[in-house]
Protein backbone atom coordinates (compact mmCIF):
# COMPACT_ATOMS: atom_id res chain seq x y z
CA UNK A 1 0.00 0.00 0.00
CA UNK A 2 1.18 3.41 -0.96
CA UNK A 3 0.96 5.96 2.06
CA UNK A 4 1.19 9.66 1.33
CA UNK A 5 2.34 12.22 4.07
CA UNK A 6 -0.33 14.27 5.98
CA UNK A 7 -0.09 18.17 5.67
CA UNK A 8 -0.99 21.72 7.07
CA UNK A 9 -3.85 22.84 4.65
CA UNK A 10 -5.21 26.21 5.45
CA UNK A 11 -7.36 28.96 3.81
CA UNK A 12 -10.00 31.12 4.27
CA UNK A 13 -13.32 30.79 3.12
CA UNK A 14 -14.59 32.59 0.26
CA UNK A 15 -10.52 32.56 -0.93
CA UNK A 16 -11.04 30.04 -3.47
CA UNK A 17 -6.96 29.42 -2.56
CA UNK A 18 -4.94 27.27 0.53
CA UNK A 19 -1.84 27.25 1.45
CA UNK A 20 0.05 24.18 1.44
CA UNK A 21 3.24 23.57 2.88
CA UNK A 22 3.67 27.63 1.79
CA UNK A 23 2.25 26.78 -1.83
CA UNK A 24 -0.95 28.64 -2.70
CA UNK A 25 -3.03 25.93 -4.22
CA UNK A 26 -6.45 26.07 -6.16
CA UNK A 27 -9.53 24.60 -3.56
CA UNK A 28 -11.99 22.81 -5.55
CA UNK A 29 -15.80 21.60 -4.44
CA UNK A 30 -15.66 17.83 -3.62
CA UNK A 31 -19.76 18.37 -4.48
CA UNK A 32 -18.80 19.13 -8.36
CA UNK A 33 -16.43 15.81 -7.96
CA UNK A 34 -18.00 12.64 -9.98
CA UNK A 35 -15.78 9.36 -10.87
CA UNK A 36 -12.65 11.20 -10.42
CA UNK A 37 -13.71 13.96 -12.87
CA UNK A 38 -14.54 17.33 -11.50
CA UNK A 39 -16.25 19.77 -13.39
CA UNK A 40 -17.51 22.74 -12.04
CA UNK A 41 -20.16 25.67 -13.93
CA UNK A 42 -19.07 29.52 -13.14
CA UNK A 43 -21.22 32.38 -12.77
CA UNK A 44 -20.86 35.63 -15.15
CA UNK A 45 -20.00 37.00 -11.79
CA UNK A 46 -17.06 34.63 -10.78
CA UNK A 47 -14.69 37.30 -11.93
CA UNK A 48 -12.01 39.51 -9.94
CA UNK A 49 -9.12 38.84 -7.74
CA UNK A 50 -10.69 35.77 -6.50
CA UNK A 51 -10.84 33.99 -9.64
CA UNK A 52 -7.69 35.25 -10.96
CA UNK A 53 -5.80 33.37 -8.09
CA UNK A 54 -7.85 30.26 -8.82
CA UNK A 55 -6.59 30.37 -12.16
CA UNK A 56 -3.21 31.15 -11.49
CA UNK A 57 -3.12 28.50 -8.72
CA UNK A 58 -4.49 26.36 -11.29
CA UNK A 59 -2.12 26.29 -14.21
CA UNK A 60 1.18 26.72 -12.56
CA UNK A 61 1.08 23.55 -10.93
CA UNK A 62 -1.00 20.12 -11.23
CA UNK A 63 -2.41 19.49 -7.93
CA UNK A 64 -5.21 21.17 -5.73
CA UNK A 65 -6.90 21.15 -2.52
CA UNK A 66 -10.37 19.57 -2.65
CA UNK A 67 -12.68 20.29 0.06
CA UNK A 68 -15.54 18.62 1.99
CA UNK A 69 -19.07 20.02 2.06
CA UNK A 70 -22.37 19.52 4.13
CA UNK A 71 -25.41 19.86 2.03
CA UNK A 72 -25.87 23.11 1.90
CA UNK A 73 -22.44 23.88 0.59
CA UNK A 74 -20.45 24.59 3.29
CA UNK A 75 -17.32 23.43 4.11
CA UNK A 76 -16.56 21.31 6.69
CA UNK A 77 -12.50 20.37 5.88
CA UNK A 78 -10.32 18.76 3.34
CA UNK A 79 -9.96 15.77 1.62
CA UNK A 80 -7.03 16.36 0.80
CA UNK A 81 -4.29 17.55 -1.82
CA UNK A 82 -4.55 15.82 -5.05
CA UNK A 83 -2.96 15.80 -8.67
CA UNK A 84 -5.24 16.14 -12.13
CA UNK A 85 -4.39 16.32 -15.30
CA UNK A 86 -6.77 17.21 -18.38
CA UNK A 87 -7.40 20.68 -17.25
CA UNK A 88 -10.18 22.78 -19.17
CA UNK A 89 -10.70 26.37 -17.64
CA UNK A 90 -12.82 28.84 -20.05
CA UNK A 91 -15.23 31.72 -18.38
CA UNK A 92 -17.98 29.42 -18.35
CA UNK A 93 -16.09 25.85 -16.40
CA UNK A 94 -13.47 24.52 -15.00
CA UNK A 95 -12.95 20.60 -15.78
CA UNK A 96 -10.12 18.34 -14.90
CA UNK A 97 -9.33 14.61 -13.94
CA UNK A 98 -8.40 13.64 -10.28
CA UNK A 99 -5.43 10.94 -10.95
CA UNK A 100 -4.07 10.27 -7.80
CA UNK A 101 -4.23 11.31 -4.09
CA UNK A 102 -0.63 13.02 -2.95
CA UNK A 103 -1.56 14.56 0.82
CA UNK A 104 -3.79 14.01 3.42
CA UNK A 105 -4.33 17.18 5.31
CA UNK A 106 -3.12 16.92 9.23
CA UNK A 107 -6.10 16.09 11.53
Amino acid sequence: MITVPNVEISGLRGQWVANVSGEELAVLHETSLTNMRYSHSLEPSDTGKKMERLRNALLQTDRAVIQREDKEGNRTGYAGVFRFENLNITDAIIELDIVERVANPKK
